[in-house]
């Protein structure tokens, strides 16, 4: 059953009362975004939520599991969100089945393991879930769960955008960007990335910035660069940060500020990026002192962190270059194993 904005209220409570799930999911959405005749009220969609749930309908099921995973009308719970997904999943629907897959990948909720996310993102890329599809090529890109396949993970990004996914298009950039699994192609990066900055994605605003900072596949433009960058920043995006930063200390497409520089330096080095931590305390009068404390906030950890949600190239060429160092490492081992 399903309704639209010109529905009459009425008939749609009647439904509710009738146990029709659909139609309970449908007033839960309307009450979550304050749409469709009612006042925004989480708390009472969450409600609705958990009625249709409790009616074993799947759709219902991943709905309770967002709101447990986001904390919409009820507290933030991942590890219950995991168990409403994990029923939803279990009875076929793609999108709990994407989304329980992402929470194996992080460990969010559950016990992190790249082998049941990868086997989740498969069932749900297999019903044609784009978002499925798009972590599914990054598992088979990092070798996650799956034996490391970058051809194939090409594919998976491949099919993601031609089937409308536009992050799927910042993946296959960032590779080509990268030549992982295709010949560097710059020009071809450029024009992926913009379909997908028209869509204001954060990664592809910061990749097609640095492409117009460096004057790769398209003609430098730094105030076209600044432009792109600035948009990712304000949208939070970490690894923006140090290439504004960089057009502020440079004045590249913007008027020389150092002052604007040290801040983006600071928070990109607060975001684990050691090199913006170094270049935030060559600036300062403080040196020394200041790049011990900003070295000691960003810790290990940041530093190696990979944000596998998206494409942006420098962090996808980090984690193949990790990847190749540890499988050096084992052959290696082996080889001197060999040896005694």
């Amino acid at each position: 059953m399903t309704f639209d904005n010109t529905t009459e209220l009425s008939v749609l409570e009647r439904a509710v009362e009738s146990s029709d799930p659909g139609a309970t999911c449908e007033l839960g959405w309307r009450f979550e975004h304050g749409k469709g005749g009612v006042e925004k009220d989480e708390r009472h969609a969450f409600k609705l939520y958990l009625r249709a749930a409790e009616l074993d309908d799947p759709v219902a099921l991943n709905q309770v599991g967002l709101c447990y995973s986001d904390g919409i009308g009820v507290k933030r719970d991942r590890a219950t969100a995991c168990r409403y997904y994990r029923k939803s999943a279990e009875r076929g629907y793609a999108p709990a089945q994407n989304n329980f897959g992402w929470m194996y990948l992080t460990g969010d909720g559950v016990k992190q393991s790249d082998k049941a996310a990868a086997r989740w993102f498969k069932k749900s890329a297999e019903q044609g879930h784009t978002q499925a599809l798009n972590n599914l090529g990054f598992c088979y890109l990092r070798g996650a769960g799956v034996p490391q396949d970058v051809e194939e993970a090409n594919r998976c990004f491949q099919k993601a955008f031609d089937a409308g996914l536009l992050e799927a298009a910042v993946n296959l950039a960032a590779n080509y960007m990268s030549g992982a699994g295709f010949k560097v192609d710059y020009k071809r990066a450029a024009e992926l990335l913009e379909k997908a900055a028209e869509a204001e994605i954060p990664s592809a605003l910061t990749n097609l910035g640095y492409l117009y900072k460096n004057g790769l596949g398209v003609e430098q433009n730094g105030e076209r660069a600044f432009s792109l960058l600035k948009r990712a920043a304000g949208q939070k995006f970490a690894a923006a940060y140090p290439f504004l930063a960089e057009c502020y200390e440079y004045g590249i497409g913007t008027p020389a500020d150092r002052d604007r520089a040290m801040s983006f330096y600071k928070l990109a080095a607060l975001s684990g990026n050691r090199s913006a931590a170094a270049r935030y305390a060559a600036l300062s009068s403080s040196a020394p002192s200041k790049l011990n404390d900003l070295l000691s906030s960003v810790g290990r950890q940041a530093e190696e962190r990979v944000d596998f949600s998206v494409g942006a190239a420098l962090e996808v060429r980090g984690a193949q270059e990790r990847i190749a160092a540890k499988k050096e490492e084992l052959r290696r081992r082996k080889e001197e194993g060999k040896g005694e």
